[in-house]
């Protein structure tokens, strides 16, 4: 049972809930937390870096993007551009099926936030 007070902690990456953590487990989380603030500092820091082979030739970068949102983290990711829209997604969590209107909007939403 949980009282007012009580130390909870949601691990998202192993959909577990720990009420009142012993120390170890705690000190556990909060090591994972830390490793996973490094890797995505280090992601960040190589997103920005120029992607070349070794005898120097530069790669094009781009990204799948499945939805709006995803067009706008290209920069951000260090990516050339979008290589693949996927247009499941749209579909997926659209209500029923979009209309042609709906899908021409959604296009022309994606072409505007990649600049094109």
């Amino acid at each position: 049972m949980v009282r007012e007070g009580d130390v909870i902690v949601v691990d998202g990456e192993r959909g577990q809930v720990h009420v009142r953590p012993a120390g170890a487990v705690l000190e556990s989380l909060q090591e994972r937390v830390r490793l996973n603030q490094l890797r995505r500092s280090l992601n960040e820091q190589a997103a920005q870096l120029e992607p070349v082979t070794l005898d120097g030739r530069r790669i094009n970068c781009q990204i799948n993007a499945g939805l709006v949102e995803d067009v706008h983290e290209v920069p951000r990711l260090g990516a050339d551009g979008v290589g693949l829209f996927r247009t499941e997604l749209h579909y997926m969590i659209a209500p029923g099926l979009p209309k042609a209107g709906e899908e021409v909007l959604f296009y022309q939403q994606a072409m505007d936030a990649a600049g094109g």
